[in-house]
C-alpha cells in the first residue's frame, strides 16, 4: 500500500469517527483501499 492510502483512511476515519452511521461505509472504503493495496 501506498503511504497516501494509508494517508486517506486516517483522514476518513478521522472526519468520521464522530458519525455512527457511516460506519459502514468507512469499513468499505478502508476495504476497497486494502484490496487495491494488495491487487496492485
Amino acid at each position: 500500500m501506498q503511504k497516501s492510502d494509508w494517508k486517506m483512511i486516517l483522514f476518513v476515519f478521522y472526519s468520521s469517527s464522530h458519525i455512527t452511521q457511516h460506519t459502514n461505509e468507512l469499513v468499505l472504503a478502508v476495504g476497497t483501499l486494502t484490496n487495491r493495496g494488495f491487487t496492485s
